[in-house]
């Protein structure tokens, strides 16, 4: 989880500085702070989140930031700045019914960013967490579930998803995420 909000901060930044060449290698202090956020985040929301949890969550602090001015090179929050205190006090004020739209009018259109990209880029990935939590609770309901929240889905490297139970169903689901 912690590379996969490391990535997706990346991915963002690339975006919106449209700066490609941009590598998010976190310091032992931002290292800290993804911790923090993982740990608070599976607190509050138990296994609800995943992919588009955090995309959501990413495109409503880059539009909070984006009429900010920073003193950052790019013009662009730390990452500290995103999911930190203040960011996760922001995230549960907002306004639940706009807030989309701003993240759509601010920072996703403007600067083509789709959570499908994103997903299609990790694919280029072999993110080392996924099969070890594949493995936990493999082949039961609650499995799959922690699966769709917090792997890439179905891989065919993995000796897990080779034997899985729900491999078609996980081959359907990321197929329609990577066609949209």
């Amino acid at each position: 989880m912690n590379e996969k909000i490391g990535r997706l901060y990346e991915y963002y930044y690339q975006k919106i500085s449209d700066n490609s060449n941009f590598k998010f290698t976190p310091t032992e202090r931002e290292e800290k702070s993804i911790s923090n956020f993982v740990t608070y985040i599976n607190y509050y929301y138990v296994t609800h989140i995943g992919n588009n949890f955090l995309f959501d969550y990413l495109a409503f602090q880059f539009s909070y930031w984006s009429n900010k001015k920073t003193r950052e090179p790019d013009g662009l929050p730390k990452i500290e700045w995103v999911i930190g205190p203040k960011a996760l006090k922001r995230w549960h004020k907002r306004n639940k019914t706009y807030y989309r739209y701003f993240a759509n009018k601010d920072v996703l259109n403007p600067n083509k960013i789709t959570l499908q990209e994103f997903l299609k880029k990790q694919n280029n990935f072999k993110i080392l967490g996924d099969d070890r939590e594949r493995k936990r609770l493999h082949n039961t309901k609650r499995g799959w579930i922690n699966c769709l929240n917090k792997t890439q889905l179905y891989q065919e490297e993995s000796k897990y998803c080779k034997i899985c139970i729900f491999k078609e169903k996980c081959i359907m689901i990321k197929n329609r995420i990577l066609a949209k």
